[in-house]
Formats: structure tokens, C-alpha cells, sequence
């Protein structure tokens, strides 16, 4: 708070809901602090689903590409859309 003395009396604590079923879907719930950022040209928008565990990693790793320059932002958007979409037509598949 010291850092930070303008947001004393300003924090709010959210109850998150319980996971319906986890064995039915992946359950998981997503909260946001209501705080504006600047974002850059290049912030995404990132999706959780159960395959997450699998793509996760493919994403993180085109982001870096995007970051370091190594890859130009559009491509690195399309080649994130499609590992979502492979790894989680392979999850349903496997339901």
C-alpha cells in the first residue's frame, strides 16, 4: 500500500463461484480486478479451456516469438489461433 497510497479503502474482495462439475468440464473461474491498463498494440485476449494444459505452452512460445521480434505480429496471431483450435478439437475428440 505504500507504493500505492491513492488505492487505500479502494479494495474489494470477490467470492468466486464453485466449480459446477469439474468431471463435466473444466470448471474453472475467471475474475477480473476492474482496474484499467494501458494495453500495447499487440495484447491479446487469452481463452482457457480444458485443453489449455496442451496449448498453453505452443501460445507462450509464439508470444515470445512475436515479443523478440522473431516473428511478426500477424503471424504469430494465426499460428496462436491455430494451436487453440488443434489442441482443442483433439480434446473433444477425446471426450
Amino acid at each position: 500500500m505504500e507504493n500505492y497510497p491513492e488505492m487505500r479503502g479502494k479494495w474489494d474482495i470477490a467470492k468466486l463461484p464453485k466449480c459446477p462439475d469439474p468431471l463435466s468440464g473444466d470448471g474453472r473461474a475467471t475474475m477480473s480486478n476492474g482496474l484499467c491498463y494501458s494495453t500495447v498494440d499487440y495484447a491479446v485476449q487469452a481463452v482457457y479451456n480444458s485443453a489449455s494444459p496442451k496449448w498453453k505452452s505452443q501460445v507462450l512460445d509464439q508470444l515470445t516469438k512475436v515479443y523478440s521480434g522473431d516473428q511478426d505480429l500477424m503471424t504469430g496471431l494465426e499460428n496462436m489461433q491455430t494451436i487453440v483450435d488443434t489442441e482443442t478439437a483433439k480434446k473433444l475428440a477425446d471426450n
